[in-house]
């Protein structure tokens, strides 16, 4: 619009006002041509690039032709430029309105060709068609948010008013509520200080009253101590005099009670040599005694033990005395064929009987299973219930630590002075505690960032969208760049990804080839792991004829060897080196296998010198120079060189 010279100009939506009931109708009519841009000129001299609608002013206006029976919506609308009623009349011609007590079936006879009608929804009724309106763009509701507009246009300068007294008191009551805040800090810090201190008195009291009872206590005890230790000493003094007295006579005896003590200690030590005599020989004598006794005791025992088992020993017998003549005297009365005839009932019942045994004996293990099961499920059980006492107790302590810290949030808005309801209307019901006192911490903190109000916001807000603008079209630099890398690494990619199937299929086909020469047969080829060729792996398949291995790793040694030539050389093919060095790569081959190993490198050396080391006499043949080293001498090594072509003509000549 810029360009062609049409920016700047009003919209036709905003030149014309229509009653609220009918402006949906007016937007189901027009559609877009509600947002034409009017313009000042008779006609455009250049087509816009892109879909537009101008209004061009007129001064002709028509009288519209009206329907005595219905009404025309152009009389709901009120144009405040005249140059552009006649374009409403054109845009509108042949539109009527439908009121909700008027009949559509009624009305629709009466329209003629081109007429329409339309009802508040926006419903557009013609003879042959129905349009239901509905908002798909948008410019829909422009007409509503215009009447909106103004009225907010009106009340603007009243709400910037308002906003200015508003913020002034905000200030003020911010100003008001930092110097609260200073205030109740400071006492807060003196109420503390004061409580430290009359704590610290009541410490020091309680320290001296107990100090004082201590005093008494110990000035009790001491005053009983002396007493007892006065009354002590009385009576330490009176046994002093009365030993003084009896160690006077002991002195007095003590001549002859020497006399007296070396005859008794004598007449002792002879009475403890006969003590320690008599003593050894009552030893012996207990010691003798008590091996009787043992060796008597199992005498005794056994001699019961013999007449225990004579005793048994006589009842078996008269037992089977018993049975023996019982079983004679049966086997008088009773015939054979009765005898078997029992003897069968007796084994088919003690077949049953074993039979019950064994189902008993599997019951009793079943249950014993199942009582193991029990016992193990009862384990597991208490295992499980260990956890929930856990948790239980957890749970308890968790209980008791939140109403101690009700309790405290409780006396903390009692000392504030903040009632719950005010509290209880900013909560929800999923709060939690620890997040509340984080949130409470975070919006003290952001409260102490924010400090004292700025009042070079406004020139700060200034230099920092100057600032933005500058670093939004840095980054719009660095975008466009970033999207000019991204385009050449997409390239490098699209080329690199094709060079290297091109490659690859070159490579595979080269495989193959070789993979038939060193074989006489067989096929080869490598395929990739993935879809994208320079993220994925490749894997080598290798069928040697005759063979129907599904693993390269079924192959045997020499086979191996041949598929990694095979590919080796495959590879060499792509880039070809003036010179190749092989390291005894035959080593691992029969002849057959050799002999089509130097064909290929044969055929190879017509652009390649190959130099190999072997000891294969089949691949020396080959050579056209031979290098080898010698050791006639220990510790001396020579080296010995042939060439063969010399050696053949010297052999012919």
């Amino acid at each position: 619009l810029s360009q062609k010279g049409l920016d700047g100009q009003a919209r036709l939506w905003q030149a014309i006002s229509v009653e609220p009931a009918w402006q949906v109708a007016l937007e189901a009519v027009l559609g877009n041509k509600l947002n034409a841009l009017i313009s000042d000129q008779s006609r455009p001299t250049q087509r816009p690039p892109s879909a537009l609608v101008l209004a061009l002013p007129s001064s002709a206006a028509a009288t519209p032709v009206k329907h005595t029976s219905l009404v025309a919506l152009l009389d709901h609308v009120t144009c405040q430029q005249p140059q552009l009623q006649g374009l409403l009349q054109e845009w509108l011609s042949g539109v009527y309105v439908l009121a909700e007590e008027q009949d559509l079936a009624q009305a629709l006879p009466s329209l003629s060709m081109g007429e329409c009608l339309v009802n508040a929804a926006g419903d557009i009724y013609t003879q042959h068609s129905v349009s239901y309106y509905g908002a798909q763009n948008q410019l829909h509701g422009v007409l509503e948010r215009q009447q909106q507009l103004a009225k907010l246009t009106q009340q603007q300068p009243a709400l910037n008013l308002a906003l200015a007294h508003a913020q002034q008191a905000l200030t003020q009551h911010e100003q008001a509520l930092q110097a609260l805040r200073q205030q109740q800090v400071t006492e807060s810090h003196a109420l503390k200080q004061t409580t430290a201190d009359l704590h610290a008195v009541q410490l020091t009291i309680a320290r001296l009253k107990q100090a004082f009872e201590h005093a008494k206590s110990r000035e009790v005890a001491i005053k009983a101590d002396i007493e007892h230790a006065q009354h002590k000493q009385d009576q330490l003094t009176l046994e002093h005099v009365e030993k003084q007295s009896q160690l006077a006579l002991l002195l007095a005896d003590l001549p002859s009670l020497e006399q007296a003590a070396q005859g008794a200690a004598s007449a002792q030590q002879l009475a403890e040599q006969a003590y320690v005599a008599l003593r050894d020989a009552l030893q012996k004598a207990e010691k003798s005694q008590h091996e009787r006794m043992f060796n008597k005791k199992l005498i005794i025992n056994k001699i019961n033990e013999l007449n225990s088992k004579i005793k048994v020993n006589s009842e078996e017998k008269s037992a089977y005395l018993h049975r023996q003549a019982d079983a004679e005297h049966r086997l008088t009365l009773t015939p054979m064929d009765t005898l078997k005839a029992n003897l069968n009932a007796a084994l088919n019942k003690k077949q049953l009987a074993e039979a019950a045994l064994a189902q008993a004996r599997n019951h009793l293990a079943e249950q014993e299973q199942q009582l193991q099961t029990q016992e193990k499920v009862r384990l597991q059980q208490e295992q499980q219930l260990h956890p929930l006492r856990d948790q239980l107790e957890q749970s308890r302590l968790k209980e008791q630590q939140a109403r101690l810290y009700f309790e405290q949030c409780q006396a903390a808005l009692i000392e504030n002075g903040i009632a719950e309801a005010v509290l209880a209307a900013g909560l929800t019901v999923q709060s939690k505690s620890s997040e509340l006192a984080n949130k409470t911490l975070q919006i003290q903190r952001k409260m102490n960032d924010l400090g004292a109000v700025n009042l070079a916001a406004i020139v700060e807000l200034a230099t920092e969208q100057e600032r933005k603008t500058y670093l939004d079209s840095q980054m719009l630099d660095l975008s466009q760049a970033s999207e000019t890398l991204e385009d050449a690494i997409r390239k490098i990619d699209r080329e690199t990804r094709g060079k290297l199937q091109a490659t690859f299929d070159e490579a595979n086909r080269n495989f193959n080839e070789l993979f038939n020469v060193l074989f006489a047969g067989g096929q080869a080829r490598l395929e990739l792991l993935g879809e994208e060729i320079l993220d994925t792996g490749i894997q080598v398949f290798a069928q040697p004829p005759g063979k129907k291995n599904t693993t390269i790793q079924m192959l045997s040694g020499g086979e191996k060897a041949l598929t990694a030539m095979a590919l080796v050389f495959a590879l060499f093919r792509l880039n070809p080196a003036p010179f190749c060095l092989m390291d005894e790569v035959d080593a691992p081959l029969d002849d057959s296998n050799t002999e089509r190993f130097c064909g290929l490198v044969k055929k190879m050396s017509e652009r390649t010198q190959f130099l190999f080391v072997s000891h294969n006499k089949i691949t020396m043949e080959m050579a056209q120079q031979l290098i080898g080293v010698t050791m006639q001498e220990s510790g001396v090594s020579r080296v010995v060189d042939v060439d063969i072509e010399a050696a053949l003509s010297m052999q012919a000549a």
